[in-house]
């Protein structure tokens, strides 16, 4: 009777640990999973942000050409046409293409 209660409460202590191991073998894999993916959002976000700064590395350059020259209304036509600023008054229109 003893030998069968000791059986039984090893059994369920197996059992018990078994089933702890699935639960945070799935829980440890859907954690890579979510670390993957945030991963590689991560490394999509640093490439746009790298082609966002190398564009306006090159409007920054691009101004100071035209301030050194003299020429602002160059520099006036970037600002509007590129960054889409207007005056005080203005109302800027987009057509569809």
């Amino acid at each position: 009777m003893v030998a069968r209660r000791t059986a039984q409460i090893v059994f369920g202590l197996v059992a018990a640990t078994l089933i702890a191991l699935l639960l945070v073998s799935d829980l440890r894999s859907s954690q890579i999973s979510l670390y993957d993916e945030l991963e590689r959002e991560y490394d999509t976000l640093s490439q746009i942000n790298a082609q966002m700064a190398r564009e306006n590395d090159e409007l920054v350059r691009k101004v100071a050409i035209s301030k050194a020259s003299g020429d602002l209304s160059s520099v006036e036509k970037t600002v509007r046409e590129v960054l889409g600023y207007v005056r005080e008054g203005e109302i800027l229109v987009i057509l569809p293409e």
